[in-house]
């Protein structure tokens, strides 16, 4: 395929794990289309932050290949193509206030000049995310769950073609993960590709497209998130019961 056709995250044969106990990710591949939000689920211990951190470069995975749109980067250049949110979002905010925060995001933390208008789609993000109250306050001095917002709204606003969100509802009440779905549905609609780690059924069924599920250190299934499929889903991420809409 061109490089332009060819998919925007193609994960094959990851091996990973810590130390010299036994592989977490044992064969592990995923490819994803840009322009797509897919939920990776999986119980407890089955490697779902091993393989996100992999992806972004944070993990050195003994074997396997990760390629972006058919290029194939050094580990630690995988940072150029691929934003990861991390659960504990205090160690990848940096600037003194939530509208520094996003000002950054635009120029990748000043590498990059200022795109034309950056104040506003600063203030649009704002909000949209709901920190229009906080712009001035220091990121560190904010609840989770607005750290959590505000990571997520620099993720997107940096216009990484992946994003990876680890447990992106993590602290979030009910309604601020719907203002967060529809901001992922938006990156997406921009031709963004996204990967969801999450345990929220709600979240896979307001936001996402199709779910990976992760056993035995290998991607099992990918499934839609539609029709007999949500049975199936619900048993990986070990729930009963139907999600109310965001």
């Amino acid at each position: 395929r061109a490089a332009d056709e060819a998919p925007a995250l193609d994960a094959a044969g990851l091996e990973a794990g810590y130390g010299r106990d036994a592989p977490v990710l044992r064969g592990a591949g995923l490819r994803l289309d840009a322009g797509t939000v897919t939920a990776l689920v999986g119980r407890n211990g089955a490697g779902k932050t091993t393989l996100s951190r992999c992806l972004v470069g944070l993990h050195r995975e003994r074997a396997g290949s990760v390629r972006f749109r058919g290029e194939e980067p050094r580990r630690r250049d995988r940072p150029e193509h691929a934003y990861l949110v991390m659960q504990e979002t205090g160690y990848q905010l940096f600037s003194d206030t939530v509208r520094g925060e996003l000002l950054g995001a635009l120029t990748h933390g000043g590498l990059r000049p200022a795109p034309d208008g950056a104040d506003g789609q600063a203030d649009r993000a704002l909000a949209r995310f709901g920190l229009e109250d906080i712009a001035e306050r220091h990121p560190l001095s904010l609840s989770g769950g607005q750290r959590q917002r505000l990571a997520i709204a620099v993720g997107i606003l940096q216009g990484a073609r992946v994003l990876v969100l680890d447990e992106p509802t993590s602290g979030l009440d009910f309604g601020t993960m719907g203002r967060v779905a529809d901001e992922v549905r938006r990156a997406r609609d921009a031709g963004a590709c996204i990967v969801v780690v999450t345990h929220d059924y709600e979240f896979v069924c307001a936001a996402c497209d199709q779910v990976a599920v992760l056993e035995d250190g290998v991607v099992s299934d990918v499934l839609p998130v539609r029709g007999e499929a949500l049975g199936r889903i619900r048993r990986a991420i070990g729930i009963d019961g139907r999600a109310r809409p965001l």
